[in-house]
């Protein structure tokens, strides 16, 4: 049984080819990487060349504070 298999067919632990033309706005490899590394964001390099972005990395960003701390003005 395929790791994938176990998780179900609604949860996928990578963004789909079409998540990362969506996310990058591009669809050469070589673009998406670009893009990748403009917004920071992490990717697992493919032998192919195509970048590999966990879907988790949307989940460790949005545990980040966005508000400011208005008390430290005072």
């Amino acid at each position: 049984m395929k790791p994938s298999d176990q998780l179900g067919s609604t949860y996928s632990r990578f963004l789909s080819k079409q998540e990362l033309i969506d996310l990058t706005g591009k669809r050469a490899a070589s673009a998406q990487r670009r893009a990748l590394d403009f917004m920071k964001l992490p990717y697992i390099r493919r032998p192919d060349g195509t970048p590999v972005v966990t879907s988790g990395i949307f989940e460790s960003r949005g545990n980040r504070k966005n508000s400011p701390n208005w008390e430290s003005l005072s």
